[in-house]
């Protein structure tokens, strides 16, 4: 009795594994990933916590130095 179910369960763990390894996987870019970021802090910066705005921009700009985003958090900072 007792292997019987853990074929079964055997059995549903690699069928879930397949349907997994079968699904699309999206692959974001730096700039989407940037720009992603960037809405974050402005949520955080429109909610009043401005210093945790501050951080999320500089670690924006840390991390994708080359993006639009970038760019613009670089403006946004000098307005701070």
């Amino acid at each position: 009795m007792l292997a019987k179910r853990q074929a079964s369960r055997d059995a549903t763990k690699e069928r879930r594994e397949r349907l997994w390894a079968s699904l699309p996987m999206k692959f974001y870019s730096d700039e989407e990933l940037a720009r992603s970021k960037y809405n974050v802090a402005h949520m955080l910066w429109q909610n009043g916590r401005v210093e945790a705005s501050r951080r999320n921009l500089e670690q924006l700009i840390d991390a994708y130095p080359k993006t639009n985003a970038a760019e613009l958090a670089k403006v946004v900072l000098e307005g701070f």
